[in-house]
């Protein structure tokens, strides 16, 4: 760790911070995650079910479905995700929640399923009577079902005629031959779709970290770098099985953006019927926001969850480094407060109720400029958007997925993307990012949030 002194430090910040010098930690915060990394399957062998209660019995699940079905117009959805979107927040449970709305007011009952015992990797192969699941109908909690009832209500109301749709969010904690039979049982009209909100379907690490440190750009399964990895050993057998999913139903694939779906499509080889990109939400701007004037302090935000893979280490330690700097304050907006000496935490969380929080939240605290240095390989970035449309200036990393395309070609004006940790500082140590975002062009704007499946859905029925 370099040491310099208070004195060396005042005298040449830039140049310090240009040679490597900021603030480190006494533990390194890609060392832990190093060395605290494990396979995800062996991670999942401690997590308790959600629920010890008792699933309904065969009949009560048959009703259940049977009824939903009958008090739409349209037809059932059956929907399946690794979490319960109704008590659970953040953007794939966001695009969900949009998804069930909307789905509702085209005329379609929406079930959704979740596991009742979660895993952070693929559920071992089990019998379909031994795997419980929370069933939520039309956004109200049903009760557990076990799957094997799902699946024979499924195919019996599929061979009276009855039109069903089959929607898979998310694969993590199910046992994906389970999922393909449920699909089949839609009918053989129809396909299923299959989101990529996340890299999960090309290795056991959703986020592509190895060790849970850096992004590996899902190597070849043959890679040696697969070798030293922590989802390594799993990752042969965990797209061996992703892969017959995809073989036996021949999905329609939706991604939430352009970015994420041609890395995945590079990556994978697996079946599809059809592609289309369906974004989670989109900004109307409607006004300027105030030019930054350098005479005060420049307000400086991480938001969400302070989480290594999001970056949040990277952030503190900036924090830190400034935290006597007269031209900087650093603001946490999230739910947690981890208490760290120069930052002001504001909380703040978005629900089902109150989607536009973070939005609302960042534009009362008059914050100018969000810091995203996610590590992972963004789908999206809800948090890009929200920080966009509050107002604010972004900095970013430049390879973190699709905050690059966002922030390099629709909003040039109103963000930066930086290469490295040692740039972020030197932006901050001579000052140069104050008069960034003082000739940058921010504006405050609206959020309109998208209708998950639901536009493909209606082109593939045909019912505008």
């Amino acid at each position: 760790m370099k040491m310099v002194s208070r004195g060396v430090a005042e005298s040449s910040p830039s140049l310090l911070a240009q040679e490597g010098w900021a603030f480190r930690a006494e533990e390194s915060a890609v060392r832990k995650a190093i060395n605290t990394a494990i396979a995800p399957s062996e991670r999942g062998v401690m997590w308790k079910p959600l629920s010890d209660g008792h699933p309904l019995s065969t009949e009560e699940t048959f009703k259940l479905l049977f009824d939903a079905h009958a008090s739409a117009i349209r037809g059932l959805v059956l929907a399946f995700s690794h979490d319960d979107y109704l008590t659970n927040v953040g953007g794939v449970q966001n695009c969900i929640g949009d998804e069930q709305v909307s789905l509702q007011v085209e005329g379609w009952a929406y079930v959704h399923f979740c596991p009742n015992a979660p895993k952070p990797s693929l559920a071992v192969e089990s019998s379909l009577s031994q795997f419980c699941c929370i069933a939520n109908v039309d956004g109200k909690r049903a009760g557990l079902v076990l799957m094997s009832d799902v699946l024979s209500a499924a195919r019996k109301l599929g061979k009276s005629g009855a039109e069903l749709r089959c929607i898979v969010h998310h694969l993590m904690g199910y046992s994906p031959e389970h999922l393909a039979l449920v699909a089949q049982a839609c009918g053989s009209h129809t396909k299923p779709f299959v989101w990529i909100h996340d890299l999960f379907s090309l290795c056991p690490t959703f986020t592509l970290l190895r060790n849970e440190a850096t992004f590996c750009h899902a190597p070849a399964l043959t890679s040696p770098a697969c070798g030293v990895c922590h989802a390594g050993p799993d990752r042969s057998e965990h797209v061996r099985r992703v892969r017959n999913f995809f073989d036996a139903t021949q999905p329609i694939v939706l991604a939430p953006s352009q970015t994420i779906l041609d890395f995945w499509s590079s990556h994978h080889g697996y079946q599809r019927t059809d592609a289309h990109v369906v974004p989670p939400c989109s900004i109307e701007f409607h006004c300027d926001a105030p030019t930054y004037l350098p005479q005060r302090p420049l307000k400086v935000a991480f938001l969400g969850a302070p989480m290594y893979h999001k970056g949040w280490h990277v952030f503190e330690a900036l924090a830190r480094w400034h935290a006597t700097d007269a031209r900087y304050e650093f603001y946490h907006l999230g739910r947690h407060d981890v208490q760290v000496p120069g930052i002001r935490f504001i909380q703040t969380g978005v629900s089902a109720k109150d989607r536009s929080a973070m939005l609302r939240s960042v534009t009362e605290a008059n914050i100018d400029a969000v810091i995203n240095w996610s590590l992972c390989f963004e789908s999206f970035s809800f948090v890009t958007h929200e920080a966009l449309a509050a107002g604010t200036y972004v900095i970013a990393r430049k390879d973190a997925g699709h905050v690059a395309p966002v922030l390099s070609t629709q909003y040039a004006e109103s963000g930066l993307l930086v290469g490295s940790e040692i740039e972020l500082n030197a932006l901050f140590a001579d000052g140069e990012i104050r008069k960034l975002v003082s000739t940058s062009h921010r504006r405050f704007g609206t959020l309109h949030y998208g209708r998950g499946t639901t536009p493909v859905l209606t082109q593939e029925t045909g019912c505008a």
